[in-house]
């Protein structure tokens, strides 16, 4: 077997094990995130995990698909990406394998958001797949949120606010698409 073959193969497994790793981690907190209200003692975490998956579906986007960005702008919004990917990962692994221990995820977390900046450093294209992919299950994550919200702002009668939901639901899900779509022709081109 040649190196580029293996190089190829190695860089599938990659994709497809962040892919599942990524899949896991935010259907299971979307999971333990539905039900509560803004009354609940969960409602801070809901409102982080919002706004992380946001926030990570937004820059992977800016990050890999708009050129009329100025070079700072990119290269923070490519930054962030990566640091929140490991956020994210770190956070829920860190606090599963410790029972729920916020300090360990904690830790966890801001250890992951270093170690992912690190081997971008050494390993630009593989990282560069790997936060695009993450960055497609996240946006799909908070399309998925905000259209559960607008269904229930729509069902109770809350009409303004459901369309409003209802649209963010709409772009995020075409930044999943714009997301999943440059990942899989990334990999293609290996």
């Amino acid at each position: 077997m040649s190196q580029s073959s293996r190089y190829r193969i190695m860089q599938i497994a990659i994709a497809f094990a962040t892919l599942i790793i990524t899949i896991h981690a935010v259907s299971v907190m979307i999971s333990a995130s539905l039900g509560f209200t803004a009354d609940s003692d969960r409602w801070s975490y809901i409102l982080t995990l919002q706004t992380v998956l946001a926030i990570i579906g937004l820059t992977g986007y800016l990050s890999n698909s708009v050129n009329f960005l100025p070079t700072i702008v990119t290269k923070f919004s490519r930054f962030s990406l990566i640091t929140f990917c490991g956020v994210l990962l770190g956070f829920y692994y860190g606090g599963t394998y410790t029972n729920n221990n916020s300090q360990a995820a904690i830790v966890t977390a801001i250890a992951m958001g270093i170690i992912f900046n690190l081997v971008n450093h050494y390993q630009r294209q593989t990282v560069s797949k790997i936060v695009i992919l993450i960055a497609g299950i996240c946006a799909y994550g908070f399309a998925l949120m905000r259209g559960i919200a607008a269904i229930n702002l729509i069902a109770g009668s809350w009409l303004i606010p459901g369309i409003i939901w209802g649209c963010v639901c709409l772009i995020y899900l075409g930044l999943t698409v714009s997301n999943l779509a440059i990942a899989f022709k990334k990999i293609r081109a290996i």
